[in-house]
């Protein structure tokens, strides 16, 4: 990897610990957002308020275990980034469905069947390469923020449950808090820029109960939470259903996906150089989030995956070190024993959530975009990417069409992220039908510069390669024709056989005589003299290809140009 300019603390970075503290308490209080969704679930069945204070701590504990599994990389475990995980929104309806039929037992026990098979998963996803090319990546990273664009807006304005009236003091609010994290991002300089979300959080809480937003029972609701618990005392147990294996597989592999374009974001932020998903980096990554997964069925939390928001956070601050990761997933685990810190992040009004979101999954949508457009764009790829975001959006946009779907596909539609990211993989095999890595045409050598370009440009849409690659490969072929053209029997058009795979593009050349001696080394040569324009079309030609190579076959002389993808 090489390092980009705007990190300010790179990967393997130690930062100071004062700066690793706030970081990390930073990176706190955008995971408390997704603590509302346990409180959710165990309020389908009105259950105990001891039992959702369990599930909230104990998920905080799973959280800080699978952060920390997910940045410190041993053996095949880990990505060795900072991804923070978090309650997954894709184990929401899968997880309801099953404390409505089970309790909690079931919820639990499924989440550890649900982690145990994305452990699986993740072991078969290196020979999975061409599923997930960039346009199906940049897809799904791009709809992890508009997916939550009607969430962070409600809550931004203060809307949301029964709530149905925007209140000023509400909208001063997030105006406040969203104003001070941008002000800080965009013009502040050093290490105040690095703790933009933090100080707007903390603005904003200041001014929430400064005007009543946070009212004095929620604050007395603080007060009065225990100092410390031991949350393990109240587990519930497990329980398994076999009618519940479907539901929980594709909450799965919907999260898995979700988190397969956050790690394609991380590689992306962290690397300067970025061509490609590294695969087997992804592997890890992928079964440290089952193994954060599982643990938190088996100590009694909710379904685990990689947050966006936090990540979105690491492009915005400009640290990325997974250092953080320990102070954070350790500061976590602490936490998941002291109710009153959760009570604290109960009592976050909703302007704020908003303010967060809105904030942070910017640089979500933004990233997604730059993935997508990072490689050419022909038709069929024009389709998976746009099939799959207006489609998915309906999920979101129309929900009634999918009210009476199957319950087993509940989880596949119950999201725009969930089921755009499903389209867009099950397109992108579909139009896959009918594309050969391998082209064979002829150029005339009297051809203009636009047809070879145009020519490269059509394979390179068709392959979905980088375009810097494709006018690399255009330009070389535009030299070779004007390096013959030179010569004193010109050959009339030129065979050439593109090859074309995610790691490299091969372009053979051959045509009727021969290559100039001070060009191609050779002893048999046609031409005694070698004229400057030989020379300079060579010099030209040399420039753009990673290898090349120059012979003869027979009566045929061959050019053989390689470039790194």
């Amino acid at each position: 990897m090489k390092r980009p300019e705007n990190i300010a603390y790179w990967v393997d970075d130690v930062p100071p610990p004062w700066i690793s503290l706030l970081q990390g308490l930073q990176h706190i209080s955008v995971y408390a957002i997704s603590l509302v969704f346990p409180v959710l679930i165990v309020s389908t069945i009105n259950a105990p308020k001891e039992q959702a204070m369990f599930l909230v701590s104990v998920s905080m504990i799973a959280g800080g275990v699978g952060v920390m599994l997910q940045a410190i990389k041993r053996g095949p475990m880990g990505s060795g980034f900072l991804i923070p995980q978090i309650c997954g929104p894709s184990f929401i309806p899968s997880s309801l469905l099953a404390v409505q039929v089970g309790g909690v037992p079931l919820m639990l026990g499924m989440t550890v069947f649900a982690g145990s098979l994305e452990m699986v998963f993740s072991r078969f996803l290196k020979k999975m390469r061409a599923l997930f090319p960039p346009e199906v990546t940049g897809t799904i990273v791009t709809m992890v923020g508009i997916s939550v664009v009607g969430l962070a807006t409600k809550n931004f304005v203060g809307l949301g449950g029964s709530d149905t009236v925007i209140e000023p003091s509400e909208l001063l609010v997030s105006i406040v808090t969203l104003g001070t994290m941008v002000a800080i991002n965009v013009w502040t300089k050093g290490k105040l820029k690095m703790f933009s979300v933090l100080v707007g959080m903390v603005v904003g809480y200041l001014l929430a109960i400064f005007i009543g937003v946070i009212r004095p029972e929620d604050l007395a609701q603080v007060r009065e939470a225990s100092m410390a618990w031991f949350p393990f005392i109240h587990h519930p147990g497990w329980a398994f259903r076999g009618d519940m294996i479907l539901p929980f597989g594709i909450a799965m592999i919907c999260s898995s996906l979700k988190s397969i374009g956050d790690m394609i974001t991380a590689q992306k932020i962290n690397d300067r150089s970025w061509k490609r998903p590294d695969m087997e980096n992804i592997s890890g990554g992928i079964l440290a989030d089952g193994a954060g997964c599982l643990t938190a069925g088996v100590l009694g939390g909710m379904g685990q995956s990689t947050s966006s928001a936090n990540l979105g956070l690491t492009i915005a601050t400009g640290v990325t070190s997974r250092r953080i990761a320990l102070w954070m997933g350790g500061l976590l685990i602490a936490a998941g024993f002291f109710p009153k810190v959760s009570a604290l992040f109960a009592v976050m009004p909703r302007p704020l959530m908003g303010s967060v979101l809105i904030f942070a999954l910017s640089f979500m949508v933004v990233a997604g975009f730059q993935i997508i457009t990072s490689r050419m764009m022909d038709a069929r790829k024009t389709f998976v990417v746009g099939f799959a975001i207006i489609f998915g959006l309906s999920a979101d946009l129309a929900p009634q069409i999918y009210q009476n779907v199957p319950h087993w596909i509940h989880p596949v539609v119950a999201s725009s992220l969930s089921l755009s990211a499903v389209l867009a993989v099950l397109l992108n095999l579909l139009f896959r039908i009918g594309i050969s890595d391998r082209e064979t045409f002829s150029m005339a050598v009297g051809d203009s510069s636009d047809a070879v370009f145009q020519q490269m440009e059509r394979l390179g849409k068709q392959w979905g390669a980088r375009p810097e690659i494709i006018y690399r490969a255009a330009a070389a072929l535009d030299e070779l024709k004007e390096l013959i053209a030179t010569q004193a029997k010109p050959a009339e058009s030129i065979e050439i056989i593109a090859r074309f795979d995610e790691f490299n593009l091969d372009v053979a050349a051959s045509f009727s005589g021969s290559i100039p001696k001070s060009v191609s080394g050779e002893g048999a040569i046609s031409l005694d003299q070698i004229p400057e324009a030989d020379e300079l079309a060579f010099r030209m030609l040399k420039r753009y290809p990673d290898r090349l190579e120059m012979g003869h076959k027979g009566k045929l002389a061959t050019v053989k140009l390689h470039f790194d993808h």
